[in-house]
């Protein structure tokens, strides 16, 4: 209660590949050219200005008005695409994915740099569809060799889908700890450092840095704020987010971070995308109390 004390007195005052092989007979690998798995996580809700409280009838922004400020946070990483399966046949007029002949002629024996390599023709088709098979090139082998894919490509979609489920836990640090009272400004504050985590993409790592952009606090009782709060701030100091309680009972408050994420792509471009990953903190239960005044001598 020492905390709970000091405030009332400041109140008074990976990827894997299969080879394929002659004849032609199907490889599956995952898509290699990037996309988006899904929608990109958004916050929803109005978050207002950045650093101090939202102003109400209460000094140092206190909360007002129900409208929701809950952020929302799409996590899990999920593959950004579907796989792909590919066919080779000699690069012949008769030869086809299939139902075609796998004949050798002059022009796929004889057009390769290299003596006893056979020129093949590279196909591709979303794997288990129906789809008409994609030609993507062609190739020089040599006995028993097949054709393997391109190398993948990370993308910054691939990154930000990996990004979501690593984005940093949302701390809710609440002055006086868990226990209030009607009419007291609780101070709130969150952690406002940046954090840097890294991802896996691909097979290869990236380090991603979050810094928090916006604060989101919903206090379960339909009041609302934003701004990081400050910690151990006296009553109504610039920068506190406080709320007070009209009425006993247990309430739960949760907060949103919004974050602007940075990382370089394996090709060393810098990326840098603002307000794109959001966290939202499990409810931090505070319980408030009643205050009565009790006459016990009356002159």
């Amino acid at each position: 209660m020492a905390r709970l004390s000091v405030w009332c007195t400041s109140f008074l005052a990976s990827l894997a590949f299969v080879l394929v092989t002659i004849p032609p007979a199907a490889a599956v690998v995952p898509l290699l050219d990037g996309g988006n798995g899904g929608d990109d996580p958004t916050y929803s809700g109005d978050m207002g200005d950045d650093g101090v409280g939202i102003t109400g009838e209460d000094p140092g922004g206190t909360s007002g008005g129900d409208d929701g400020s809950e952020g929302t946070s799409d996590v899990g990483y999920v593959p950004t695409g579907p796989t792909y399966e590919y066919r080779q046949v000699p690069n012949c007029m008769p030869n086809a994915p299939e139902g075609g002949a796998d004949a050798l002629c002059g022009a796929a024996t004889m057009s390769c740099p290299d003596r006893g390599d056979i020129n093949y023709r590279i196909y591709r088709r979303i794997e288990g569809s129906d789809e008409m098979w994609d030609m993507t090139g062609t190739q020089c082998l040599g006995p028993n060799e097949s054709a393997a894919p391109p190398e993948p490509q990370v993308t910054e979609a691939d990154v930000v889908d990996a990004a979501e489920a690593a984005a940093p836990d949302s701390e809710v640090h609440v002055e006086p700890a868990t226990e209030s009272y009607v009419n007291v400004p609780n101070n709130v504050y969150a952690d406002s450092d940046a954090q840097t985590v890294t991802v896996e993409v691909l097979g290869q790592a990236i380090a991603v840095e979050f810094a928090p952009q916006r604060y989101a606090w919903a206090f379960g009782d339909g009041g609302t704020a934003t701004g990081a709060g400050v910690e151990g701030a006296d009553v109504g100091a610039a920068g506190a987010v406080e709320h007070r309680y009209r009425r006993g009972g247990e309430y739960g408050i949760t907060l949103t971070r919004t974050f602007t994420v940075s990382f370089t792509l394996p090709g060393g471009e810098a990326v840098t995308i603002p307000g794109e990953i959001s966290s939202t903190s499990d409810p931090y239960p505070l319980s408030i109390g009643e205050v009565q005044s009790v006459v016990t001598d009356v002159d």
